[in-house]
């Protein structure tokens, strides 16, 4: 197939498919992300503040 592409799809709401493309779809998910981790003050990685969190926490020592 000449010209064909690789396309993600996910329904919608009732009887709405949405295709998209995938380098698309995935750069809107990143910018969602890193607006949530700004809306909350996230700074960093989610698994360096978790291992963080770890380290600190007393009770597991």
């Amino acid at each position: 197939m000449v010209g064909s592409q690789e396309l993600v799809a996910h329904v919608d709401g009732p009887g709405r498919v949405v295709l998209e493309d995938p380098t698309a779809l995935l750069g809107a998910l990143q910018k969602t992300v890193a607006a949530h981790k700004r809306e909350r003050h996230i700074r960093g990685s989610l698994v360096d503040r978790l291992l963080e969190d770890r380290r600190d926490d007393k009770s597991l020592n």
